[in-house]
């Protein structure tokens, strides 16, 4: 687990160069200064649903380096970690059903339906939440007086470093906020294709099978063994070739429900 966390902090720390890459060629070219910040989303994509999202599952026991860790995160994500927190511990009790906040179904009426996938993944920002999703976290400890602390510092953290990156320069806190967004997008859309909203009986999420894949993103496709064991480490987790995808996620939540095999 040790190994696994050290190399998994690869995709923040490409996204945190990519940032000061992109800061860098703002005064040379501004167009390949754009090109490199959303090069740095598809990394903000990566940082969560793999690097932050093992240290959601296994974080370290020590609180201060746990506080720094959720901290530094938290700026890169422009979200705060301990928000994101409490969100997937929701997902991952009501497996994608109605509950989960970041559920691909919703009710219609007496009906539940897929949610639009283009809504879902590029207007993430208006989604509405379960209304009982705070209460719930703090009933059953899931957001603490400690948490909340912690989540109030985050919060404050993230607003101080917008001000002061548009009182640095405006245009690159524009650009930092677009990589911000489009990488929430890509975060919207890797979900969606985790948990295509094709039955809402089973499965509770889809998996990718290239092994090619799996090794170069910590055996990040197997999304269905991960929510059948989510105690298991990513090194731990072996392909069941039960509900597969053709596409990796990012690109099955772009396209129709018809890519399950």
């Amino acid at each position: 687990m040790i190994k696994t966390r050290i190399f998994i902090q690869i995709f923040p720390l490409i996204q945190l160069a990519l940032i000061v890459a992109g800061w860098y060629m703002i005064s040379i070219s501004i167009m390949y200064s754009l090109i490199i910040f959303l090069f740095a989303s598809l990394f903000l994509n990566f940082s969560l649903h793999i690097t932050v999202h093992h240290f959601i599952h296994f974080g370290f026991r020590n609180e201060f380096s746990k506080m720094l860790l959720e901290l530094f995160y938290s700026l890169l994500l422009g979200f705060p970690a301990n928000l994101y927190r409490i969100q997937h511990l929701n997902h991952h009790r009501y497996n994608n059903k109605i509950g989960d906040v970041t559920s691909t179904w919703k009710k219609s009426g007496n009906k539940i339906v897929a949610k639009n996938r283009f809504l879902y993944s590029f207007f993430w920002f208006i989604q509405k939440p379960n209304p009982d999703f705070i209460s719930e976290a703090k009933a059953r400890g899931d957001l603490k007086k400690t948490h909340q602390v912690k989540l109030l510092i985050e919060i404050l953290s993230i607003f101080i470093m917008y001000l002061f990156l548009f009182l640095y320069n405006e245009l690159f806190a524009l650009f930092f906020l677009l990589h911000i967004y489009t990488g929430w997008c890509f975060i919207a859309m890797t979900n969606f294709g985790q948990h295509l909203p094709i039955s809402y009986d089973t499965p509770i999420a889809y998996s990718f099978k290239p092994n090619w894949y799996n090794r170069l993103f910590f055996n990040n496709g197997l999304h269905f063994e991960h929510h059948s064991e989510p105690a298991k480490n990513y090194s731990e987790l072996k392909l069941k070739n039960e509900h597969l995808i053709r596409q990796p996620h990012l690109f099955a939540g772009l396209m129709t429900n018809k890519n399950e095999k």
